[in-house]
């Protein structure tokens, strides 16, 4: 992404260590008491207003990091966001979708300090119904919040009708959110068995495949596994299932 380029900037550890730090929580990245730092600020640079500053630091290796710069206002300002978090999952092997609704929740903040009414954008639905009352507000912002389970539903879509006596590879997931990729005859009672010992247990998806397939997936994330058929997974290794299976049913 073109834009999100000219936004990012390299932290190297002497910036780093100027950062303030009132929660004392960058200095624990810094002693190696913490692996990741993160926080927002809105900056003024002369005649250029409300500039949404993202910043993270990660000490897992070294102290090291990087900045996105967008006007708070800018038209796109949630894409680039949202293209800013992609970049950080790859380069740091971070949860997606913790820093995702992370710097939308502290950019919520930064518009209400600002006096402006905000709402998620399933809410924005909701009240398109009907009308919002916006005295003493500056105007109305919407906050687009990233539904987990939705989203990977959407990337995978793959739900076939359940032929009695074919095998079936699943995926599935935790409140943890961590991944199983397992196999049965009924993926759905099979999820059903599982949310009677672990109640959050959500079926992302299923194919109809040998237990070779399932075996394939296993060996490919074996690095990332955390027990038995679990494992930790990002969304860019999730893509990589989707495409893996995808090509596999075609």
């Amino acid at each position: 992404m073109k834009e999100l380029e000219d936004k990012l900037f390299i932290l190297e550890e002497e910036y780093i260590r100027t950062i303030p730090d009132p929660t004392g929580e960058l200095n624990n990245v810094l002693q190696g008491l913490r692996n990741e730092f993160f926080c927002t600020r809105l900056d003024d640079y002369g005649q250029e207003k409300d500039i949404l500053s993202l910043i993270y630091v990660n000490g897992t290796d070294k102290v090291r990091g990087h900045l996105c710069q967008v006007s708070l206002f800018h038209q796109s300002r949630n894409d680039i966001v949202f293209g800013f978090s992609k970049f950080l999952e790859k380069e740091y092997s971070i949860d997606f979708f913790k820093i995702i609704n992370h710097w939308q929740s502290t950019i919520r903040t930064a518009f209400e300090k600002l006096e402006y009414f905000t709402v998620t954008s399933d809410d924005a639905e909701k009240l398109a119904k009907g009308s919002i009352v916006l005295k003493g507000r500056k105007g109305l912002q919407i906050i687009p919040f990233v539904n987990k389970l939705e989203m990977l539903k959407e990337l995978f879509s793959s739900w076939p009708e359940l032929v009695s006596e074919k095998n079936y590879v699943y995926l599935m997931m935790d409140k943890s959110g961590f991944y199983k990729i397992g196999r049965s005859k009924n993926p759905i009672f099979r999820e059903r068995t599982l949310k009677s010992q672990e109640n959050s247990t959500q079926t992302i998806a299923y194919w109809e495949a040998p237990k070779e397939m399932e075996a394939q997936l296993h060996s490919r994330y074996n690095e990332f596994r955390i027990r038995g058929e679990w494992f930790k997974l990002n969304t860019i290794q999730l893509g990589e299932i989707a495409s893996i299976m995808k090509d596999y049913i075609k």
